[in-house]
């Protein structure tokens, strides 16, 4: 039933409206689901227990990890002193305290300044909604940029149950 609650929840379809429920309810939702879910798949219930992949699927596996190291330069081909000197580099910016410091401060800086959080993030970090009441029109963008006649908020799209009432 959890999982059946988490799919009414989660899948979304121009015919079908979804069940809206707090952050709390769906934390305990999705870790009800997790725990069940790993219960009936320890063990003999897993459809793989017992058996073991041939060493033709292994070699596939380690292929396809070993080009998931660098995605950005995927279609070329480095040597291992090349991948190994760019792990080194990657491991020393945290043993150097002088660099955590610059991390840390630059986070800071990220986190004070709305167009640097915008930046640093997935693009709505320090922006917020507002809605035009005439035209019923969302926008989202920072504090500064809210045209004239807009109102801090959203208007939410009515639902099919709001429509009967």
């Amino acid at each position: 039933m959890s999982y059946a609650i988490r799919c009414l929840m989660n899948r979304e379809n121009s015919y079908q409206h979804r069940y809206k429920v707090t952050s709390h309810v769906y934390e305990n939702i999705i870790s009800d689901t997790k725990k069940i879910i790993s219960k009936y798949q320890k063990g003999i219930n897993n459809p793989y227990y017992g058996k073991k992949h041939s060493q033709e699927v292994i070699a596939k596996m380690k292929a396809k990890r070993a080009m998931q190291i660098m995605p950005k330069r995927m279609n070329k081909i480095y040597s291992e002193e090349t991948l190994q000197r760019w792990r080194d580099a990657a491991k020393k910016q945290f043993e150097d305290p002088a660099m955590r410091e610059s991390y840390r401060i630059k986070s800071l800086l990220q986190m004070t300044d709305p167009i640097m959080r915008h930046a640093a993030g997935n693009g709505n970090r320090g922006k917020h909604w507002y809605h035009d009441p005439l035209t019923n029109k969302n926008l989202c963008c920072f504090e500064h940029e809210v045209p004239c006649g807009y109102v801090k908020g959203r208007k939410m799209k009515s639902t099919k149950f709001e429509k009967e009432v």
